[in-house]
C-alpha cells in the first residue's frame, strides 16, 4: 500500500535553509533588469545612444540636442558603455 506522505529525498535529513535577504534579492533584482536594460538597448538603433557632434547655431535645438547628449552619456554609463 501507498503512504500518504510526501518523499523526502536524499537522506531523509532535514537541514536548515538560509533564507535570503531582502538585500540579496534586491541586489538579484537589479542585475535582472541591469541585463534586461542591457538587452533592450542592443536592439536599438546605434544612433539613438551616439553623442551628437553636429553644430547647431539655433538656442532652443542646441539645449535639445545638449539635454540629449547628457541623456545619452548617462545611460552609456550606466550600462557600462563607452563612446566610440
Amino acid at each position: 500500500m501507498a503512504s500518504n506522505t510526501p518523499p523526502t529525498g536524499g537522506s531523509g535529513v532535514s537541514r536548515a535553509k538560509r533564507n535570503r535577504t531582502q538585500v540579496e534579492a534586491i541586489d538579484d533584482l537589479t542585475a535582472q533588469i541591469r541585463l534586461s536594460n542591457q538587452l533592450t538597448a542592443l536592439a536599438l538603433p546605434a544612433a539613438v545612444l551616439r553623442h551628437d557632434d553636429k553644430q547647431y547655431s539655433n538656442p532652443a535645438t542646441k539645449a535639445a540636442v545638449e539635454e540629449k547628449n547628457r541623456r545619452r552619456a548617462d545611460v552609456r554609463a550606466v550600462l557600462g558603455w563607452e563612446q566610440s
